[in-house]
C-alpha cells in the first residue's frame, strides 16, 4: 500500500515536470505572436473604437467622404508635408496617390469607395510601413478634408 506521503512524492515529482513543458508551451506562443501578429491583435483590439488600424504595414480607416474628395486632400497633405507626389488619379470609385519623401520612401495612398459618403483608406509608406510616419499623413488627410469638399463642389 502506499501512504499519502509517497502519493504527494509521486505527484510532486511530475508537477514540475508539467511547470516546465507549460512554461515551454507559453514561450512558443510568445515567440510566435512577435513582431506582426502582435501587433496584428494589439491594433485590432484598438481599431474598434479609434476606426483606424495598422495591419501588416498599412494603415487602414474609414473617412467621410468620397475617393475624389480624398484625393484632393491627399495632394494637399502632400504639398503641406513637402511630399513629392509622383502620380495621383482618382474616379468616383477609386483613388490612387503615390509619393516620395525625403529619404526616397514611396508613400501610397489607396482609396476606394464604401458608398457614395464613404471611402475606404489605405496608407502604406516604403516596403515594411511607417506607422508614425503614416498617422501623420492621414492627420494631415484630415485637416485639408473640409477644404477638398468645398474645392470638389466647385469643380462639380
Amino acid at each position: 500500500m502506499t501512504t499519502a506521503s509517497q502519493k504527494i512524492k509521486a505527484k510532486s515529482g511530475l508537477l514540475p515536470v508539467f511547470k516546465h513543458i507549460a512554461l515551454v508551451a507559453v514561450f512558443a506562443v510568445f515567440l510566435s505572436l512577435t513582431g506582426c501578429t502582435l501587433f496584428l491583435i494589439g491594433a485590432a483590439a484598438g481599431a474598434g473604437a479609434a476606426g483606424v488600424a495598422y495591419v501588416n504595414g498599412d494603415l487602414e480607416t474609414t473617412l467621410e467622404a468620397e475617393p475624389r474628395v480624398i484625393a484632393i486632400a491627399a495632394n494637399k497633405a502632400f504639398k503641406a508635408m513637402d511630399i513629392k507626389q509622383v502620380s495621383s488619379g482618382s474616379s468616383a470609385v477609386d483613388a490612387n496617390i503615390v509619393g516620395r519623401n525625403a529619404s526616397d520612401d514611396k508613400i501610397v495612398i489607396e482609396v476606394s469607395s464604401e458608398s457614395k459618403t464613404k471611402s475606404e483608406v489605405s496608407i502604406r509608406i516604403g516596403t515594411f510601413g511607417d506607422e508614425k510616419m503614416s498617422v501623420r499623413i492621414l492627420d494631415e488627410i484630415k485637416k485639408y478634408l473640409p477644404e477638398a469638399k468645398k474645392e470638389f463642389e466647385k469643380r462639380n
